[in-house]
């Protein structure tokens, strides 16, 4: 068995929470980048952790690797040695100029790359055809989904929106949730025309709720709705569907896939279709049907699980294949560390 390590940004995050799901079912470990004081300081972890295989959950640490450690002799033996992973958990990379850059770059370094939808993983197949792009699906917490479902919940709220307004604020995206677009339009038509219905706002920009108290209010709810312009995966559609909540979602992430059949009534374009759903009382009929769709996805995981530990175990994780291929790989730590230093000073040139 092949010994592997995801290194992710700090315990709390999102990239967090689906890292702990991975380790735990590849038997890898876990490292956080806020943990250490430095990238000099991970990166001493990292190849101490003498790993065959090391996934960046969170891009940036790997970036940062590079940039402030890459001119080293130990940053050029991590590349050597073990098989090196980049996961792309969003579309950040195939919007934002900045990140579409570096993203370019570093595939010069990789040995592969993970994604989180069939969408993405068309996506960056054509953008870089070259780089073997693994689809590694995500999904909630086991033991939180199963400790709510668990509980004697009553369904009193009858739409609950979850994200954060202010996602993509810093890479110059402009309501990438939908929060001003759609989600408080919708607010605002059915406390006119429904004035009795009742809808729950969880807005992370804003306050962060426990996540077993989110799940709890996603229980409460009849439906949810996600009206963002991309997704990596949507989390919070995957927890809606395992607790019995009607998701209503723009046609991102994983949403097709895991809808199946329902696609066609709940993946909706914008917020009035949404409220017309909403209204038809859709959810009575087919509630528990989304518990089964969950269980369908979650057999997707499990297969997305075996297929990269395979990859790992059999394509990349024999050491003489890493020998072989060790030239080329110091070859490649050069070309990323150069052209990240150019490629930082005259963005920093630009912007002076």
């Amino acid at each position: 068995m092949t010994r592997g390590l995801i290194v992710a940004d700090s315990r709390t995050s999102a990239i967090a929470s689906s890292s702990y799901g991975w380790a735990n079912n590849l038997d890898a470990s876990t490292l956080f980048a806020s943990d250490f004081p430095s990238p000099r300081r991970l990166l001493d972890a990292i190849s101490n952790a003498n790993a065959s295989w090391v996934l960046f959950s969170w891009r940036e640490a790997l970036f940062d690797l590079a940039r402030l450690c890459g001119n080293s002799q130990q940053f050029a033996n991590f590349l050597e040695q073990a098989v090196v992973g980049l996961s792309i958990p969003d579309h950040l990379g195939l919007s934002n100029t900045e990140v579409a850059e570096i993203e370019a770059l570093a595939m010069t370094s990789v040995d592969f790359v993970t994604v989180t939808s069939p969408m993405l993983e068309s996506l960056y197949t054509a953008r870089f055809p070259r780089t073997p792009i693994l689809m590694l699906l995500d999904m909630p917490s086991d033991s939180s989904i199963a400790e709510v479902s668990d509980e004697r919940i009553t369904k009193d709220i009858d739409v609950i929106w979850i994200g954060n307004s202010h996602w993509g604020k810093r890479q110059g995206m402009s309501d990438h949730k939908g929060y001003q677009s759609h989600v408080l339009p919708l607010v605002k038509i059915l406390g006119e025309e429904e004035p009795s219905m009742k809808v729950m706002i969880v807005d992370r920009s804003k306050s962060l709720l426990p996540q077993k108290e989110v799940l709890r209010l996603i229980a409460r709810s009849r439906f949810l709705v996600q009206f963002s312009k991309s997704e990596g995966t949507g989390l919070p559609l995957l927890e809606a569907m395992a607790l019995r909540t009607v998701p209503l979602t723009t046609d991102v992430g994983i949403a097709t896939m895991a809808l199946e059949e329902f696609a066609d009534d709940l993946v909706v374009e914008d917020y009035l279709q949404a409220k017309r759903v909403i209204r038809s009382n859709l959810d009575a009929q087919i509630s528990m049907a989304m518990v089964h769709k969950y269980s369908q996805h979650v057999i997707r995981v499990k297969n997305s699980l075996e297929q990269f530990r395979y990859m790992m175990e059999f394509q990349f994780g024999t050491k003489e294949q890493r020998q072989n291929t060790m030239p080329l790989a110091r070859f490649r730590a050069r070309v990323f560390i150069s052209f990240i230093w150019i490629f930082r000073h005259l963005r920093a040139k630009f912007k002076s």
